[in-house]
């Protein structure tokens, strides 16, 4: 987690091949950002603009990259980004300023530790409802968690090397459940 990153050219035709592998749940994608002229059908939103696929099923979605830019794919069905059904996604096209390195992807998201099924209900009930506080923030898919410097610490934070005078083009995207993180 993340996914594997969908990167293209502005005017390319996207392929993306999804098999559900999940057990007992329906899934789908929806690519994030992209305009779906003539393929809604591609559009990844269940109930919406198509059924979610059964365990077993597969699907294959076809797109046009007629937008440029950075954004990212994820499941709609349910809430199964949460749980790390998503990655991210490139679709190179003109900038508007000069950079001398292109740094990659920064996917920024929110963690925790119990189901979002759970934390989910946990929030409808009325008593503790608004948003969860969260466990821990990831950097493409990466954090320690424990008390720095403890044996019992596990995980590795994300780290990027930056040369001193250069200018670097940062693709962020944050993938979090919480709207305010």
């Amino acid at each position: 987690m993340p996914g594997p990153l969908i990167e293209a050219n502005w005017g390319d035709t996207v392929v993306v091949h999804l098999i559900n592998a999940l057990q007992d749940n329906g899934t789908s994608f929806h690519f994030h950002g992209v305009r779906q002229n003539y393929t809604s059908e591609m559009d990844g939103v269940p109930s919406i603009t198509q059924c979610p696929l059964a365990p077993g099923q597969k699907m294959t979605y076809t797109w046009v990259a007629s937008q440029y830019g950075t954004s990212w794919y994820h499941s709609h069905y349910a809430i199964q980004a949460s749980e790390g059904v998503f990655g991210p996604m490139i679709i190179h096209g003109p900038h508007a300023a000069p950079y001398d390195k292109e740094a990659g992807m920064i996917v920024l998201q929110d963690w925790h530790h119990q189901t979002t099924s759970s934390m989910y209900d946990a929030a409808q009930d009325g008593k503790v409802g608004g948003p969860r506080v969260l466990d821990n923030g990831l950097i493409n898919g990466m954090n320690t968690w424990g008390t720095d410097g403890a044996a019992n610490q596990t995980g590795k934070r994300f780290t990027m090397d930056f040369d001193y005078g250069k200018s670097y083009l940062l693709r962020l995207v944050n993938t979090a459940i919480q709207s305010t993180f």
